[in-house]
């Protein structure tokens, strides 16, 4: 069995640090391949700004850009080392893309996969440390997809272990997972994006109504989060509240007290349209009931 053990690190943007810094604490960092950043204090390892300048090929290349240049850096890796990538597994994080976007490396003989970690890599704290890398990382699924004709065990299980290696959970997705890759995507975008909106939303409320945030909404809040995950396994939706009751006066009083606050009313009107659509959905609210509260919130948009 092939181990990969030393990669480098295409990009330096949150995602490109965070391994690079896990990689570097574990000795498996060869070099960061950036042409915005020269150093950083966290990394021992090499920094140069072309992959040309690569002394000795890794066992693996980690292309963490945006989307859409992935392709674009993947003929630029092709065509600058060419026959240097045969047996080098090079990889993508994108967690829309399919590994096909890095079929230029595999002309020359280049082991290639889409490997995405299911995980926010958003930085509260603005330094990067390895103690937040590796909080980052531990036990995050990451999602892997393999071309057909190398889809045997000897690849996977390198790539397992590599994900183990640092602290995550490797996982083989399905091919309906692969044909519905963007949907698999949106719903990371709707466990981070979405309710980091909705926390955003809440903490601004708070504020509004003289309440210290800090105090009243970790509770809540975790409190939610168990008991969605719990009824979700059990087939159930754990919606509750004044539009699922159809309680068309509380929201109304709601809205009216929001008349001078513009973007907290709106906000607060179209998370309310989304979550009435899950109502409706789950059979939660009569019809009748629904119609009105819709009505409501979309006069509260406006």
């Amino acid at each position: 069995m092939n181990t990969i053990k030393n990669a480098a690190v295409l990009g330096y943007g949150n995602v490109g640090k965070i391994l690079s810094i896990t990689l570097d604490s574990l000795g498996m960092l060869s070099n960061v391949i950036s042409k915005s950043a020269s150093k950083d204090e966290n990394i021992k390892a090499e920094f140069i700004d072309d992959i040309n300048k690569i002394k000795v090929i890794p066992n693996a290349l980690i292309i963490s850009v945006l989307d859409r240049y992935i392709e674009e850096k993947a003929t630029e890796i092709a065509n600058k080392l060419g026959n240097k990538l045969k047996g080098v597994y090079v990889f993508h994080l994108s967690g829309t893309l399919k590994h096909n976007v890095l079929d230029k490396c595999r002309e020359y003989g280049a082991v290639t996969a889409s490997i995405h970690p299911f995980q926010t890599f958003f930085n509260p704290y603005g330094v990067n440390t390895l103690e937040f890398a590796k909080s980052t990382l531990n036990n995050t699924a990451w999602s892997i997809e393999l071309p057909q004709d190398i889809n045997n065990d000897e690849t996977k299980e390198t790539i397992s272990n590599f994900i183990k290696t640092i602290y995550g959970n490797p996982i083989y997705i399905s091919d309906k997972t692969i044909k519905n890759k963007s949907i698999y995507h949106a719903a990371a975008v709707a466990a981070s994006n979405y309710s980091a909106m909705v926390l955003n939303l809440s903490y601004k409320l708070a504020k509004a109504a003289d309440i210290q945030p800090e105090i009243y909404l970790p509770k809540i809040i975790n409190t939610s989060i168990n008991n969605n995950f719990t009824a979700l396994k059990n087939d159930k939706t754990a919606l509750t509240g004044p539009i699922v009751r159809g309680d068309y006066d509380i929201l109304k009083q709601h809205i009216d007290d929001l008349k001078d606050n513009k973007h907290l009313r709106k906000s607060y009107c179209y998370f309310g349209l989304a979550l009435l659509e899950m109502a409706k959905d789950e059979n939660l609210i009569e019809s009748s009931k629904s119609e009105q509260i819709e009505k409501l919130l979309k006069e509260g948009i406006k």
